[in-house]
């Protein structure tokens, strides 16, 4: 994620938050940070209110609060274009099985969004070909099926012996 939109998040979420603190969530130094607000006080995005015990409360200004929202935006086009494109290619590697005679998948992998991902692209397609989907935990005999395929994705499991698979993404 971008870094000037993390930390004017946090700015905004907690006008308290040290440098130190930021330093640690982002991920860079220090100095990294202190460059950072730096810069962004110069743009006029933050200002800073200091406090007795040496420490600094920083708030978005309006201009800031924009630019804010600006990134924020950009992030999600991006991350849609990103998501899209996967599911693009989740879509077209099953199509491909589809056709070639497959009609039972096997998922294999973490309970996460790439799941519900994969899920969602399935759903698309039982509604032009007859296929059955059943999550599995660990590979068993009935995945050795001729019309079965295995698609997994972040799995620790070895699954050299099977012939039908597929990777994701």
């Amino acid at each position: 994620m971008n870094r000037e939109f993390m930390l004017l998040q946090s700015i905004d979420e907690n006008n308290s938050i040290s440098q130190r603190q930021l330093a640690k969530l982002l991920e860079v130094s220090l100095g990294t940070v202190n460059a950072m607000i730096s810069q962004l006080l110069k743009d006029g995005y933050v200002i800073a209110e200091h406090t007795q015990a040496k420490q600094s409360k920083y708030f978005l200004t309006s201009a800031g609060k924009e630019e804010k929202r600006r990134l924020e935006y950009a992030i999600i086009c991006n991350s849609f274009n990103i998501v899209s494109k996967t599911r693009q290619k989740i879509k077209q590697k099953l199509t491909d099985a589809l056709e070639t005679g497959a009609q039972k998948f096997y998922l294999l992998g973490e309970w996460d969004e790439f799941r519900s991902l994969i899920k969602m692209v399935f759903i698309e397609l039982k509604r032009k070909y007859p296929l059955t989907i059943t999550e599995i935990s660990e590979i068993g005999e009935h995945v050795h099926d001729t019309h079965s395929i295995v698609v997994y994705w972040k799995t620790d499991h070895e699954l050299d012996d099977i012939n039908n698979k597929i990777m994701l993404p």
